[in-house]
């Protein structure tokens, strides 16, 4: 734009000012959800590059779930234009903690015939569970049951369970039943 001034001798022209409309769409990549087990980073992504990433859990543009609660966190992009213009956008990064088994026997084999293995707690979260008995005098164990939070025995040996919940690596709890 210019501006002409006159007064009707003279006239004069004020300096050109040049107005840039500018609109920067940001994409941002959604994080995967992580566990907060795994040591893995988890690289965050965004259209145009050259911004920085901020957030509780945020290094050099990279989120680390390592030992976070488990929850969900927002995390932010801001990216400022060749023309100095800030942009900015959000996302969540939702971190994940694996279930960890524990067990608990009721009932006597030897007195009652049959006992029941328990989790002590039930997941809150999708986990697969997975049991595996192993009898006395064996060394391997073999798949009894699967998805369940108990399973009844009838006989002495050995329980493991194993738990795996989704975005962590498995955990198993053993038992050993000698009644």
């Amino acid at each position: 734009y210019q501006v002409k001034a006159t007064n009707g001798v003279c006239s004069s022209f004020s300096p050109i000012i040049t107005i840039k409309d500018e609109n920067i769409d940001l994409q941002l990549g959604v994080p995967s959800p992580s566990c907060n087990a795994s040591t893995d980073n988890v690289p965050l992504n965004a259209t145009p590059a050259g911004g920085i990433w901020t957030g509780n859990g945020v290094s050099n543009n990279t989120f680390i779930p390592f030992n976070k609660p488990a929850g969900v966190y927002p995390l932010t992009y801001t990216y400022t234009s060749g023309i100095g213009c800030p942009y900015t956008k959000a996302v969540t990064a939702q971190v994940v903690s694996p279930f960890i088994p524990a067990l608990e026997k009721s009932g006597d084999v030897c007195i009652n015939g049959t006992a029941t293995v328990s989790l002590t707690s039930t997941p809150v979260i999708p986990t697969t569970i997975q049991w595996y008995k192993r009898e006395l005098n064996e060394t391997n164990y073999y798949a009894v049951q699967d998805g369940v939070n108990s399973i009844e025995i009838d006989r002495n040996g050995s329980i493991k369970v194993i738990t795996e919940t989704i975005y962590c690596s498995s955990k198993e709890a053993t038992m050993d039943i000698n009644d």
